[in-house]
């Protein structure tokens, strides 16, 4: 059976945050090596990463969530510093922080986690905390300047003004990045 690498999530339209995240990458050109997202259309936040998915299963998803997704939510959200996540003690991803300053973004993200674990799509047995978060980059290896353009940013605030649109997001990976297309 034929799968797809699938998570529910929205792309981000933000010539603010455009700005930012080539402005970012060109200051650090020379802080280690770090593979950037694909393009800034590709910029997006995950609320719940599927993986492979078989096609009947994205179908089923797709009917589930036909209530929530593909329509345009009001969402005040604040893009605030750059952070990263470590694996094993290590910078792992670079990504530009979001702050869901009144909680509707976690409301929507638990609304659409309930309806896949309550239909048996996803497990909830290992729950995680949802960082909302937009993926700048993947780290492989990084020296010191890293860490001093990560301090630079520290203090960025960016109001994001854009409705958010919620779709089922497939990620095709290339060697040169992921692409992400929506599914309809």
């Amino acid at each position: 059976m034929t799968s797809k690498r699938i998570f529910i999530g929205s792309f981000i339209r933000s010539t603010e945050l455009y700005d930012l995240f080539n402005e970012v990458k060109n200051e650090m050109k020379f802080a280690g090596n770090i593979k950037w997202t694909a393009s800034e259309n590709n910029l997006h936040f995950t609320c719940i990463f599927l993986g492979e998915t078989d096609l009947n299963k994205t179908e089923k998803i797709r009917r589930l969530l036909t209530p929530l997704i593909n329509k345009d939510y009001n969402i005040p959200l604040k893009i605030s510093g750059l952070k990263y996540f470590t694996h094993k003690g290590k910078p792992s991803v670079l990504y530009a922080q979001i702050k869901d300053t009144q909680g509707k973004l976690n409301e929507l993200q638990k609304q659409i986690k309930t309806i896949l674990t309550e239909n048996a799509l996803i497990r909830n047995d290992k729950p995680k905390k949802f960082i909302p978060h937009i993926t700048f980059a993947r780290i492989k290896n990084i020296n010191k300047s890293f860490y001093e353009i990560i301090e630079e940013y520290k203090d960025l605030e960016i109001t994001y003004k854009y409705p958010v649109r919620i779709n089922i997001i497939e990620s095709i990976l290339k060697p040169s990045g992921a692409i992400y297309k929506t599914l309809q």
